[in-house]
């Protein structure tokens, strides 16, 4: 098992050849760079810091905690990358720029393999023969060295590295770690992007007998009066089956097709057999949304994972045997990407976030529209 890994993107440029403007909020494909950052990023990591120095209520809208740099006067990365070792709670600090929308998907695991092959203190992304310097992975005692660097009033990020061991990581697509710098590179960038508007994401998260099916099946009705085109993704713990003996795509599948679509004019349905025996990863399956003209996915379950989530919890109501699960406690105690819990309890949380009754189903779908239009919602595109 890899140790876990904080995730910081560089957000702290003076933007200089971009007129000064704070470049992580630069709109590039209708999303601000951050945003595109974030949702190829965050999901190779555990958790996000993201540096910036202006704007940092703006940044903290994409529900991750925000640092300045250690030093004033916009001194370069090596400030940002300070800052962010000294807010590291992981074994290792994984470092990206939030100027390059295209980052590999697998940036971060490969980093991990080239720094304990090579039993390394950074590994450090290669591509076309010349180092990536922003695009690196560096274990978390790095710090005071950082530090003393800087108070050395040193600034080149590759005469840091020189001080300690470093290994290279070959990537071959170059394009892939482009930086915007210019309006031109922006504009070029575009039609790279994906141009349909991607749906939102929220969880709806709880223990199980916790009504979490209850509370979206009483839900969905009033986000449909809103306008919204929904898609739901359930995670469910068993074997299950949608088909039955004696349904004609029952007895395909089970003949030997490894998948089976029924169709007819009111709906479509798809059945895939799955060879391997664990959850199926969850960005694999909400890629499977793309495209429909949705608004928004709410995901039941997956509360292992991390995005935001609203948690539902239940005391009052529920018979001996469900509220003794609901007696486990809150989920958000330890899962920061909690964004919110609806109860029937009155609950002391482990940090500010909206506490809102979950039999106020108006207020719910309040929230949730909320959510639906803030930055926090960004769907998490990793390819």
């Amino acid at each position: 098992m890899r140790p876990l890994i904080t995730g910081l993107v560089l957000a702290g440029g003076q933007g200089s050849r971009l007129g000064g403007r704070d470049k992580g909020l630069v709109e590039v494909g209708g999303r601000p760079l951050i945003a595109h950052v974030l949702a190829r990023y965050a999901p190779q990591v555990d958790t996000v810091v993201i540096n910036a120095n202006r704007h940092p209520d703006v940044y903290a809208r994409y529900g991750h905690p925000v640092v300045a740099d250690l030093l004033g006067d916009f001194p370069g990365p090596l400030a940002g990358i300070a800052s962010g070792l000294a807010h590291c709670r992981t074994p290792l600090l994984a470092v990206a720029p939030c100027d390059s929308p295209f980052l590999p998907a697998d940036l971060v695991s490969r980093l991990v393999t080239g720094l304990q092959l090579h039993a390394a203190e950074i590994a450090i992304a290669r591509s076309g023969g010349e180092l990536q310097p922003v695009f690196a992975l560096m274990h978390a005692s790095l710090g005071p060295s950082l530090e003393a660097f800087l108070r050395g009033q040193r600034r080149k990020i590759t005469a840091w590295y020189d001080q300690h061991r470093c290994a290279a990581v070959e990537f071959d697509d170059d394009r892939a770690f482009q930086n915007l710098n210019t309006p031109e590179d922006c504009a070029l960038a575009e039609a790279r992007l994906p141009t349909r508007p991607a749906p939102r994401l929220l969880g709806i998260a709880g223990f199980s007998g916790s009504g979490k099916t209850t509370l979206l099946t009483s839900l969905i009705p009033r986000l449909r009066e809103a306008g919204l085109r929904l898609g739901v993704l359930k995670h469910a713990h068993h074997a299950f089956d949608v088909d039955y003996p004696g349904k004609d795509s029952y007895e395909l599948r089970k003949a030997g097709a490894e998948c089976v679509m029924v169709a007819s004019a009111h709906r479509d349905a798809f059945i895939a057999e799955r060879a391997s025996p664990g959850d199926p990863a969850l960005p694999d399956l909400l890629a499977r949304f793309e495209d429909r003209a949705l608004d928004l996915v709410l995901v039941e379950g997956f509360r292992h994972e991390r995005f935001p989530k609203l948690e539902v919890h239940r005391g009052i109501a529920l018979g001996a045997a469900d509220r003794a699960r609901a007696d486990r406690g809150l989920l958000c105690m330890a899962d920061d990407s909690i964004i919110a819990v609806a109860s029937d309890s009155a609950l002391t949380l482990p940090r500010p976030m909206p506490l809102l009754n979950v039999n106020d189903l108006d207020g719910i779908a309040a929230f949730v529209l909320q959510h639906y239009r803030s930055p926090q919602s960004a769907w998490p595109r990793a390819r």
